[in-house]
């Protein structure tokens, strides 16, 4: 029965459903208040996927021996620290944006030159063409 629970079932559970739970499992919930059931129908159940895929940060053991002020030092500066990487983050992804960008435009500039030159080398070669055409009918006449 506890292998279809999962820990979130269990964390949402009324008192009253825990209690029918813990029984069921063959514990006797008497004199169980209800974290003490939540906790043992917990230990009772497989981690879910999402529950083991959760990250739990870990406390570097220096920290521990500073003072609270000093403590709260060293989180307002991590802040920042990752304030400022993720700021350089976005820049650089702006910059790359904005260098793809200009290479796109490159592109649309060099394709713009080809087909213009086309368009003279078409322009010339129909020039031609009307000049033999011209030279042609002269010689008839």
């Amino acid at each position: 029965m506890a292998t279809s629970l999962t820990a979130r079932d269990i964390l949402t559970m009324t008192s009253e459903d825990l209690r029918k739970y813990v029984s069921d499992l063959g514990q006797d919930p008497k004199n169980m208040i209800k974290t003490d059931m939540q906790t043992w129908l917990l230990e009772k159940v497989p981690p879910s996927e999402a529950a083991s895929a959760v990250e739990t940060p870990t406390t570097p053991s220096f920290l521990s021996k500073l003072s609270p002020e000093m403590q709260l030092q060293y989180y307002l500066k991590k802040e920042e620290q990752e304030r400022e990487f993720e700021l350089t983050k976005l820049k650089l992804e702006a910059e790359e944006r904005e260098r793809e960008r200009e290479r796109e435009r490159e592109r649309e500039r060099d394709k713009a030159r080809e087909a213009e030159e086309r368009d003279r080398a078409r322009q010339a070669e129909l020039t031609l063409e009307l000049k033999r055409l011209e030279l042609i009918s002269r010689l008839k006449m």
